[in-house]
């Protein structure tokens, strides 16, 4: 059976740390999720909420350095968007989001 490739959701609002939570939305939507965090700090994720995620506000986690994978949602559940909250040190740009 051939493997399914990860896909790259869009960026639907740039982050701008510790002022705009980033944006992005799966099209079509996602069953399995995995982020990695490059960016020099912890970073705040929300999935699929009308608000964005903040350091108060948020899901879970992830750590500099770290990956956060094998999310796999059950059949009835989608990602359809993942908001993320950076604090002022972070880079932005060293982020990675991928799903299925």
């Amino acid at each position: 059976m051939p493997a399914v490739e990860f896909r790259d959701p869009t960026e639907t609002t740039a982050p701008v740390a510790d002022t705009t939570a980033g944006l992005w939305t799966f099209s079509p939507p996602a069953t399995d999720l995995q982020i990695d965090n490059r960016s020099g700090q912890v970073i705040y994720v929300r999935v699929n909420s009308a608000s964005a995620a903040s350091a108060t506000a948020y899901d879970f986690t992830a750590y500099n350095g770290q990956r956060l994978g094998g999310f796999h949602f059950r059949s009835d559940m989608t990602v359809q968007t993942v908001s993320i909250w950076f604090p002022a040190a972070a880079t932005v740009t060293s982020i990675a989001i991928r799903g299925i």
